[in-house]
């Protein structure tokens, strides 16, 4: 008799830490589903002519992937001197002095985001 209580008590034992490990799991998964997507641009963006600026010099990503450049504009609204990459990680200037509007979308856990950076062409 003494045998089968053992056993009973190490098996709720066993239980109860397998439980503790499936709530510590599904806690964790919760607090990952739960992360806000943040593109934040950095401050004072500006850039030399002539230069390819990457999309890591432009924002910081928070809880993104997937980040790239979807299309870029001068203010006054022309296109010209302007390529952006083929992967969408960077844009390369041409001799345009000015500022540049540059569209950024990155996925996030839960939805796209995308935001309007602003920089400085010297």
């Amino acid at each position: 008799m003494k045998f089968i209580w053992k056993c009973l008590k190490i098996m709720v034992g066993m239980i109860f830490i397998c439980g503790v490990v499936v709530a510590g799991y599904t806690a964790f998964q919760i607090k990952q589903y739960q992360k806000v997507s943040v593109i934040t641009p950095k401050e004072q963006l500006a850039f030399s002519a002539n230069s390819e600026i990457y999309i890591s010099e432009m924002a910081d990503f928070e809880s993104c992937y997937n980040a790239e450049i979807m299309s870029a504009e001068w203010e006054d609204g022309g296109y010209e001197k302007l390529t952006i990459m083929s992967d969408g990680k960077s844009i390369i200037i041409g001799d345009r002095k000015g500022r540049l509007n540059v569209m950024v979308k990155a996925k996030g856990d839960r939805q796209d985001i995308s935001c309007e950076i602003c920089l400085t062409i010297k």
